[in-house]
């Protein structure tokens, strides 16, 4: 399926499209991506204000598509369409991730009825979920739709997840140079977290410190310790920082199952997914206060999240 072909008029019919195509570069993404930014063909994406980078997150975040190399620069692709389960006190709730067609999700449609929901969204494709009493109803309609089935998605997810202690062991790197870069070098104040600019000299000389290098878009993170240099995951490194000066971060409200940070923490993609698979939907972030804040989440799973970002209280 040829991009021409496509009317691409949102995140949907951008799936659809990555769906079709199963893999392919980078250059293919981001062209895609930004028909839909300019609104070309009169969609929804004019003026959205969102970038093509956005957009790749969007994709990455509920496990849709897999985009290799720090920026994505190494190429994508979707994942197998899967629903994948969380428990919550009420019920189960299963969600559907990766590869889509018109015609599975009318497949899915039938075999769900009445259970199966439809949420649109303004950044993500339209987040599809099954709500059941028990696990083997819901076991029993990605088998009649033909998707691949993940219980206690969650939990999966975050058993394979690193403690961020264990980033120290992180291969060296060299920093980049040139004047091409923008830097910046993040900072853990007494009230909050912020970055501030900062130079390629200032990275090169300094003995600690995280510092973002961005160049058309795409960010790299080096964390520098005792003057060595580790090329790293930013958001990673950030809770690195946060446990070195014992900073807690995360908030949990037991009452409400709400789990938050601030929007500049935001966790790890693997610990986002996980979190926001919970529910099916991202974390919402309210600009007054600068907080994430994720719904429907169980304080064993927060248990396990804070843990490994080593956020010693919830």
């Amino acid at each position: 399926m040829s991009l021409a072909s496509v009317r691409i008029m949102g995140p949907d019919e951008l799936l659809l499209w990555l769906s079709a195509r199963r893999e392919g570069s980078w250059g293919q993404f981001r062209s895609a991506a930004e028909e839909i930014l300019s609104g070309a063909d009169g969609g929804p994406g004019n003026g959205s204000g969102a970038s093509y980078q956005e957009m790749r997150f969007a994709l990455e975040q509920l496990g849709h598509v897999e985009f290799e190399g720090r920026g994505g620069e190494g190429g994508w692709r979707v994942a197998p369409p899967t629903l994948a389960v969380s428990q919550q006190p009420e019920g189960f709730i299963g969600m559907m991730c990766g590869a889509r067609s018109s015609q599975l999700m009318a497949r899915l449609q039938g075999a769900g009825g009445p259970g199966c929901e439809s949420f649109q969204s303004k950044y993500h494709p339209s987040v599809v979920r099954i709500s059941g009493r028990e696990l083997g109803r819901l076991s029993q309609v990605a088998v009649d739709a033909g998707l691949g089935f993940q219980p206690d998605t969650p939990i999966r997810i975050l058993s394979c997840v690193a403690r961020v202690e264990h980033l120290g062991g992180s291969r060296s790197a060299q920093l980049p140079f040139g004047r091409d870069f923008e830097v910046s070098r993040f900072v853990v104040g007494r009230v909050g977290c912020r970055w501030v600019p900062s130079s390629d000299a200032e990275a090169a000389q300094a003995p600690d410190g995280l510092y973002r290098f961005v160049r058309f878009q795409i960010p790299e993170h080096y964390l520098k310790l005792g003057g060595r240099v580790l090329r790293v995951d930013g958001q990673t490194a950030k809770f690195f920082l946060l446990a070195q000066r014992r900073r807690q971060v995360l908030r949990y409200d037991r009452l409400n199952r709400t789990l938050s940070v601030p929007g500049i923490c935001r966790p790890p993609l693997l610990i986002d997914r996980a979190l926001a698979l919970c529910t099916g939907f991202p974390a919402a972030y309210e600009a007054g206060k600068r907080i994430l804040s994720y719904t429907g989440i169980r304080e064993d799973i927060a248990g396990f999240a804070a843990s490994l970002l080593s956020q010693s209280r919830i």
